[in-house]
């Protein structure tokens, strides 16, 4: 099989605005007194071909192997198309040989390799319009550009196994995956001498990504008055950063050794911190500290430390569900959602909302100990309370380990449904439907916020924040379906 693509978006928008009218009479563009119009082209182009062959044997043994072309116009002039091969295979090795209650077991793996493009503009050399000395136009240098950028390319080899036994009241899937991604687009500061402070983007970054997806289906209870049936799946991923070409980290964002998607920031060290690590994540830091209660010794002032603070994404995922059919009318449905390994250590969001209450003189936790820092005798406090709430110590950081383990399990959704008997229905209506849904019905977690998943990932995706963030609202829903 062959086939292709060619795909194009174009955004035009103008933009007006005025404020201020000064006459009587409709308020048009242009008549006020602060003016302010703007306009935007956005085009975008990508293309492809791909061809792929599929080959069987004897029913039971598949192999496919294919490749794909595709061109960007986010791609550098210099980079041309990207080159995207797969390779895979299955077995049905059930049809070779028989056990006892086993309906079907297949082995699969492929390999193969996709990509990211970047952004809009990423490679092009922009300038942005400003003014000069009495108001004499000008241009600066906006984006310094890369003509040899091209996209992020994943290679990926997984294998799995899929089984069912019993008649189908038992099916297992499991799959394991290894990921590689390099060619990754970071942002990299330029010299000086190129006219701007804007980072640009270059394929320069190394990721690795692991994980595994467990599936298992029991229905251990099957007949026309009742079916029951159980469904778990468990599923890891893990990554980390194994090169980020000449530069040795990115600031408190990307460092080589440490997992991709994670926080850490300057810390403040107290004894009871011994997780604290080195850059390599596995030096420790060497031993000064503040005993967190002991009283506060202004002769021993604090030392900051890097350290990882916590994970944007879980490193595992549980679901349970559980569906209960009775009579071919009665359906009941619970479905609930575990998410385990945010943090290495305790506490999953920046508490920033608590933590930029310190200045407040009202607020209750933090209010009297302020008090006593400003007024009164500073060593009557404890090396907790100041690295709390005086604002000179208490950064972010110091707030996360104050937000309780990020860990939770959720039942997201309970439902009854129940189909009304056909007889009691008027001969216009085919079937009623009766539904009661209830939505984030409880939770289980040490998070001492509003909700673990009340927290917002920043501006630039690598800051977790409980900062005025609305929590999953808990749903009651009732439904009726009738069908005519």
């Amino acid at each position: 099989s062959f086939g292709g693509q060619l795909y194009e978006q174009y955004n035009y928008n103008v933009y007006a605005y005025d404020e201020r009218f000064a006459g009587p009479g409709e308020p048009l563009i242009g008549d006020g007194t602060n003016q302010n119009a703007s306009e935007g082209r956005l085009r975008i182009r990508s293309g492809g071909f791909f061809v792929q062959e599929q080959l069987g044997w004897r029913d039971r043994v598949f192999a496919t192997a294919g490749v794909r072309y595709d061109g960007f116009s986010t791609f550098g002039e210099g980079f041309g198309l990207a080159r995207y091969p797969k390779l895979s295979a299955s077995y049905i090795i059930s049809d070779d040989f028989t056990l006892p209650g086993l309906d079907q077991l297949k082995l699969r793996a492929a390999w193969g390799q996709s990509g990211k493009a970047p952004g809009v503009f990423a490679a092009e050399k922009l300038w942005s319009a400003t003014s000069a000395d009495e108001s004499v136009p000008a241009v600066v240098l906006d984006n310094f550009g890369n003509q040899d950028l091209g996209p992020e390319r994943s290679t990926e080899l997984e294998w799995g196994v899929e089984a069912s036994a019993l008649q189908g009241r038992v099916t297992f899937e499991f799959t394991k995956y290894d990921q590689v991604t390099k060619d990754a687009l970071i942002g990299v500061q330029p010299a000086a001498s190129t006219g701007t402070n804007n980072s640009v983007l270059r394929n320069l970054g190394e990721v690795e990504n692991w994980g595994t997806e467990t599936a298992l289906t029991v229905i251990p209870v099957s007949s026309d008055m009742m079916e029951f049936s159980l469904t778990a799946q468990y599923s890891t991923n893990d990554s980390k950063i194994t090169d980020l070409g000449p530069l040795v980290d990115l600031g408190s964002s990307r460092t080589v050794g440490w997992p991709l998607w994670i926080r850490y920031d300057d810390r403040l060290i107290t004894c009871d911190t011994n997780d604290i690590r080195g850059a390599d994540a596995n030096t420790p830091i060497p031993n000064p500290c503040w005993d967190k209660d002991a009283l506060y010794d202004p002769n021993n002032e604090p030392d900051l430390a890097k350290r990882m603070i916590g994970r944007l994404y879980p490193t595992s995922m549980l679901s349970l569900n559980t569906r209960l059919s009775l009579w071919q009318r009665l359906t009941i449905d619970v479905l609930g959602e575990g998410q385990y390994g945010y943090v290495k250590n305790p506490g999953y969001a920046f508490q920033t909302m608590r933590r930029n209450q310190l200045d407040n003189p009202v607020w209750p936790y933090c209010a009297p100990l302020l008090d006593v820092w400003n007024n009164g005798d500073r060593t009557t406090l404890t090396n907790e309370e100041v690295i709390s709430c005086v604002p000179k110590y208490s950064d972010h950081g110091v707030w996360a380990t104050r937000g309780g383990n990020g860990d939770f399990f959720k039942i997201r959704s309970a439902t009854m449904a129940w189909r009304i008997p056909e007889s009691w229905l008027p001969d216009s209506m085919r079937s009623v439907q009766l539904m009661m849904q209830a939505k984030n019905l409880l939770t289980w977690t040490d998070y001492i916020g509003m909700d673990p998943e009340s927290a917002d990932n920043g501006p630039t995706d690598q800051t977790p924040y409980d900062y005025y963030i609305t929590a999953p609202p808990r749903t009651f829903i009732l439904g009726v379906t009738v069908n005519f």
